[in-house]
């Protein structure tokens, strides 16, 4: 994933989806890493999920 941010241009928009997100370890592990490695992106983040009962349990997710 870093690498392929890596070629944006400085200050550039990136938009990420993921699909089948689960319980958001993934995906808070893709974020993480991007504003890691480029934090001048501008980040669109979008996750999905077949089940309900794993979409009402990450609207209170915390990671640290």
């Amino acid at each position: 994933m870093r690498r392929l941010v890596g070629q944006k241009a400085h200050g550039a928009e990136v938009a990420i989806s993921v699909l089948a997100c689960s319980k958001g370890a993934e995906v808070y592990s893709i974020l993480w890493s991007v504003r890691r490695s480029r934090p001048d992106l501008k980040v669109s983040l979008h996750a999905v999920d077949i089940s309900q009962e794993i979409i009402d349990l990450q609207k209170t997710a915390c990671f640290p």
